[in-house]
């Protein structure tokens, strides 16, 4: 089964859209850093999650960035081996195993789905392969028994029969008439033929 294409748009289940929260805002930090460490760029960002708590990111640091945007460079104070500035409130670790383990549920529901839907096409092909194969050993079987019956059915020219010497000459004799009475016929059609003609030629 391939990935399902998402949808873009409001999420109403509020356990989704927090594990959607958490892990979007997640790789767009992870992206922010890696621009940052790539190109030196230097990058603020400021959210608010869907329960109202804050979150920044921010290279150097969130506060330098913001005044340099201001204008207000005197108060700009840069440190080379300053980290990555996540700020959030105290509880925010919590927040984020719950969002984390109803993520994991959700995704191990969705697992599930897909495991339930390749489970049940497989079943189902399965099933029509059974199907074939009965239906194949059913034709077999019965063209089995039709040549088993053919082989083992006797028509009365297939029965060896003494033959009376008596009934041969009787039968030789009726052919011989048979044979004599179809010549007869013909000739007399052919006579009649020749008269029809002869005397259509003489009209």
């Amino acid at each position: 089964m391939g990935r399902r294409k998402i949808e873009i748009k409001k999420i109403q289940n509020k356990a989704y859209l927090k594990a959607t929260f958490s892990k979007r805002r997640k790789g767009l930090f992870g992206k922010a850093r890696e621009l940052c460490d790539m190109c030196g760029a230097e990058i603020a960002i400021l959210t608010v999650s869907p329960g109202g708590r804050f979150y920044n990111f921010g290279r150097p640091n969130v506060e330098s960035v913001i005044a340099r945007y201001c204008g207000d460079e005197s108060s700009i104070t840069v440190d080379e081996n300053h980290d990555d500035c996540v700020i959030s409130h105290e509880d925010d670790d919590e927040d984020l195993e719950g969002e984390q383990q109803r993520e994991l549920e959700v995704s191990t529901d969705e697992v599930e789905d897909e495991d339930d839907i390749g489970s049940s096409h497989k079943a189902r092909e399965e099933k029509e392969i059974i199907n074939r194969i009965k239906e194949m050993n059913l034709i077999e079987h019965i063209n089995r028994e039709r040549d088993g019956r053919m082989r083992l059915q006797k028509f009365w020219w297939d029965e060896e029969k003494p033959i009376d010497p008596e009934q041969l000459e009787m039968y030789y004799h009726s052919l011989t008439q048979l044979r004599n009475n179809v010549v007869s016929v013909l000739n007399d059609r052919k006579m009649r033929e020749l008269y029809a003609k002869d005397y259509l030629s003489m009209i």
